[in-house]
């Protein structure tokens, strides 16, 4: 596993566990980087995917939120698609 995938998935468990709220502020690239020991790409990086995927949101000069109402949903085996209809 890439560190970047490592960071992600870290940071993903804390804000699905509640120790990141909905419209929490994550810690700085700064603390990210000395946590996790790596460099300012990498975190940027692991930020970008959580980014995608619209569980954070950046705020220009402020940092890093938790998206609001962000809900969870694990996909399940059961749930089928039928593009047909």
């Amino acid at each position: 596993m890439l560190k970047y995938e490592s960071i992600y998935q870290s940071l993903l468990i804390q804000i699905q566990s509640g120790k990141f709220s909905t419209g929490a502020k994550l810690p700085s690239i700064r603390n990210l980087t000395q946590q996790y020991s790596c460099s300012k790409s990498t975190i940027f990086t692991a930020l970008k995917k959580l980014e995608e995927q619209h569980i954070i949101y950046a705020l220009p000069k402020s940092g890093y939120y938790v998206v609001d109402n962000h809900v969870f949903k694990t996909p399940l085996s059961t749930d089928i698609i039928d593009f047909a209809s």
